[in-house]
């Protein structure tokens, strides 16, 4: 289990991508809701055909009614639960581009660790070896510049 410094500080950490996905689920669950109703209406109708469609609507909803409250109930923790699953996608990409950031401004970035649970740590390992042979390029050219210097220089 890891300890309460790796935890991450923000859970909504990127509105676009994290905003997308909760949005999508509440989509998913009211076309669910919807879903259910409808199927529950159909039953009614197919029961009895003589009763008209608003009373059979009622009386679906009615019957369905403990179902909408218990997925109401629901909800607020399947949203949360989302967005803690959202962030193990949204913080390691955001530490990334944070780390990405820094090695394009020329600072020296430390090898890069997801926390455990995160996803796309398979990425972090990559990028980790490219900013690796990035910064020995840097070096190389810097002793290269060194040694054209020290040859171009007058002899005193």
């Amino acid at each position: 289990m890891s300890d309460k410094k790796h935890l991450r500080k923000k859970l909504f950490i990127n509105a676009e991508v994290q905003g997308a996905i909760l949005h999508r689920t509440v989509l998913h669950w009211f076309f669910y809701l919807a879903a259910i109703l409808l199927t529950t209406v159909i039953i009614a109708s197919l029961k009895d055909p003589s009763k008209m469609a608003i009373r059979m609507v009622f009386q679906s909803f009615v019957y369905f009614s403990p179902a909408i409250i218990a997925s109401i109930v629901l909800l607020p923790l399947i949203v949360y639960d989302m967005l803690r699953e959202s962030n193990r996608v949204a913080g390691p990409i955001y530490r990334l581009e944070k780390e990405m950031t820094k090695l394009r401004k020329g600072q020296k970035v430390k090898e890069l660790r997801f926390r455990d649970g995160d996803h796309w740590s398979d990425l972090a390992v990559t990028f980790s070896q490219m900013a690796a042979a990035h910064q020995e390029n840097l070096e190389q050219i810097e002793s290269l510049k060194k040694q054209l210097a020290e040859k171009e220089a007058p002899a005193v």
